[in-house]
């Protein structure tokens, strides 16, 4: 996906496509035990061969893995590497990593992660006031600019989320953070981490450069250790790079090196990492196509409580025939040990992250670089994604962005709705923002936001039926947005969503009818998404300035 300038260009469009449902059950439901893979016990791994009934891959060499995809698509095959680029086996690069549920990923409250947690289903933190459904700005910050690829890039771009965080107390006081409440902690395009105050935006620390842009979300140490994760995303004074820094002192600690097994030798991240706290393990990707696995290996000092890491590293590498782009810009989904992420090769994988072994694989047609929110029950795993029109586009398939619900232990599809998208090669219409799986009035719905719709600088909002895939209402966007839908809600379980598009609107959305309920006009694109601690929404734009507005 590159994403640079808005250029419109009139596409050949394609008619939609039938929903494909699957039939209707006319069977009486009957009590039964739980499956055994939603009973593992937190910290425990789900194990693919006895629970989900995967067999093992193809070894066909020290640390070098085949199996078929699904569908018969042909073969993926993948490299396993240790810290010093040795190949490595299934049984050697087996540790216990088992990320916990989306509710208890932190041990502090806020925002610590893209969309909350390994479930990829927040993004809003405690409840809020939301009868009367309005926003008002309370602050703005302003930002710098940096100049890379030919343009200025200022404020906050794709998918650009600020992190919120309420630190413990010993941690605030190691920190010399100036403020009693929650914490904004925001890498931004020009290349600095910026940190304010919620509650008046007043600065806490002054900004910290590094150098090189960041695009991406952050990532802080969900046990509230005062470590932040992000990967930069655009070339700038330095090699890009993905950097641990120790918010004690504001240093960058760990600069992950540029990797000579890696397929493409483009070293920016704009995946947003998870971090398993009880076993100290990070999990990221990057856009040079290598999963990485990092021990962290933290300690903190009892006098002083600085951080410090001692990584070591253990990578994937896949291919399959269609592989030439490689990339992986989404960020990725998790249930213990079992993780998710698409591809700029429009590829959808499953692996185990306890062994670094591929469970399965799906050719979804085209580059993919929206998150997907993971849809938990006692039923089943769902995932819910959508693809852009890129490669296709390019090569002249068809110019459809397929929005689908995948059964996540197997692969299987279980619905598919095909929006008609408008091509565009330097900024790609279809699915960019991730998709928002509802709860409380929202419930039994996915919304979609889908980019370049109905006219190249258009989009259209989808509220689909979880169960089907119908759909409940559409909301037509005069401009469009990359930006993730994001639900706040309050103590009754009513709520709102709030969407920002690229004409600087942000919008807050009656969940029943798709309707704007008020909307607030910011200075800027809103490429990014936002994040919302109780009543305080804090977002940026491309307009260089971040804002904190509050939700009633």
């Amino acid at each position: 996906m590159v994403l640079i300038g808005i250029a419109f260009a009139v596409p050949q469009m394609a008619k939609p496509e039938a929903v494909a449902e699957p039939p209707a059950s006319t069977s009486t439901p009957v009590a039964k035990s739980l499956p055994a893979w939603r009973e593992v016990p937190a910290g425990e791994l789900v194990e693919p061969r006895t629970m989900l009934d995967i067999e093992p891959a193809t070894e066909l060499g020290p640390g070098r893995y085949r199996r078929v995809m699904l569908d018969d698509a042909g073969e993926i095959s993948w490299t396993v590497h240790g810290d010093d680029g040795a190949p490595l086996s299934a049984r050697d690069a087996r540790r216990i990593v088992s990320f916990p549920d989306q509710d208890d990923y932190t041990e502090v409250s806020g925002v610590l992660a893209f969309r909350g947690g390994p479930w990829r289903i927040g993004g809003a933190f405690g409840s809020a006031p939301v009868a009367e459904g309005t926003l008002t700005k309370v602050w703005e910050h302003g930002t710098s600019s940096s100049s890379a690829l030919d343009a200025s890039w200022a404020g906050s771009g794709w998918t650009g989320q600020p992190l919120l965080v309420d630190w413990p107390e010993a941690t605030r006081r190691a920190m010399t953070v100036k403020t009693d409440g929650p914490e904004v902690i925001y890498p931004v395009l020009d290349g600095r981490i910026y940190r304010f105050s919620l509650a008046d935006g007043t600065a806490t620390t002054a900004p910290m450069e590094t150098g090189n842009a960041f695009k991406g979300t952050g990532a802080i140490h969900p046990r509230g250790n005062p470590l932040l994760f992000a990967g930069q995303g655009l070339p700038g004074a330095n090699p890009m790079s993905f950097l641990g820094v120790d918010l004690t002192t504001d240093d960058v600690i760990y600069r992950r090196p540029a990797d000579p097994l890696a397929p493409r030798q483009w070293l920016a991240n704009d995946s947003s990492a998870l971090i398993d706290a009880a076993s100290d393990t990070l999990v990221t990707a990057g856009e040079n196509g290598v999963l990485y696995r990092i021990e962290l290996r933290t300690s903190i000092d009892s006098k002083t409580g600085q951080p410090t890491i001692s990584p070591t590293i253990t990578r994937l590498v896949h291919r399959s025939p269609r592989s030439s782009r490689y990339g992986i810009e989404s960020s990725i989904t998790a249930y213990h040990n079992l993780i998710w992420f698409t591809d700029n090769d429009g590829h959808l994988l499953c692996v185990d992250i306890a062994t670094m072994q591929v469970l399965w694989a799906r050719d979804i047609g085209d580059d993919s670089d929206a998150t997907m929110p993971l849809e938990v029950t006692d039923e089943g795993l769902a995932l819910y994604t959508g693809n852009e029109v890129d490669r296709r586009g390019a090569e002249g398939g068809p110019r459809v962005s397929n929005l689908r619900k995948i059964d996540a232990l197997t692969g299987k599809v279980l619905w598919q709705r095909d929006v008609p998208v408008h091509y565009d090669p330097d900024s790609n219409g279809g699915l960019l923002g991730s998709p928002l799986i509802g709860d409380g009035d929202l419930e039994g719905t996915v919304v979609f936001n889908v980019a370049r719709t109905t006219a190249p600088g258009a989009g259209t909002v989808y509220a689909l039926d979880t169960k089907t895939g119908r759909v409940k209402w559409t909301r037509e966007l005069d401009q469009y947005s990359w930006s993730t839908p994001t639900a706040v809600r309050d103590d009754a379980g009513r709520s709102v969503i709030l969407l920002g598009d690229v004409s600087g609107l942000m919008h807050v959305i009656d969940p029943a009818t798709g309707e704007d309920r008020s909307s607030l006009q910011l200075d800027g694109a809103i490429e990014s998404s936002p994040a919302v601690f109780d009543d305080m929404v804090v977002v940026g734009t491309r307009g260089g300035l971040i804002y904190g507005l509050r939700l009633r």
